[in-house]
């Protein structure tokens, strides 16, 4: 579980709470405030996220992605700052193992469905995955 804080910023253009990623988990369940801030990249355009105090965010994450060979896709999100309010959100990560392979199953694998993500050792995956893969294949579009 992580617990983000981002403090005003009086120039919110040029700050990012956090920049465009994918989680590496397989769900990202979300509770944010009442502020708001969390944007979800969809139709090639940032569109914000409503918060609602009486729903939580569910994030599908690359593993989740790796497990469904493709047939759900992670999420494509970011956290903006505002200019006049702090912002706090508290996540709670759903993963697998450290020492587990993430791969789909045979049954999820054909000729007309072949596999569409690579296999992923889950031992040091985050640390890797933020600094080589961030889900180059699921958004080969320039995010910024």
């Amino acid at each position: 579980m992580r617990c983000n804080y981002y403090p005003p910023c009086q120039e919110p253009g040029l700050a990012f709470g956090t920049g465009p990623h994918c989680d590496p988990t397989s769900l990202t369940i979300l509770h944010q405030d009442q502020v708001g801030g969390l944007e979800v990249f969809v139709n090639n355009k940032w569109q914000s996220v409503r918060p609602r105090q009486d729903a939580l965010v569910i994030n599908i994450g690359d593993t989740l992605t790796a497990l469904t060979n493709g047939r759900y896709k992670s999420c494509l999100h970011r956290a903006v700052v505002n200019r006049y309010k702090e912002r706090i959100s508290l996540a709670f990560f759903v993963c697998p193992r450290e020492d587990k392979v993430i791969k789909p199953p045979q049954d999820l694998v054909c000729r007309e469905w072949p596999k569409k993500v690579p296999r992923i050792h889950m031992v040091g995956f985050p640390r890797i995955y933020t600094k080589t893969l961030q889900s180059r294949w699921h958004y080969p579009t320039k995010l910024y």
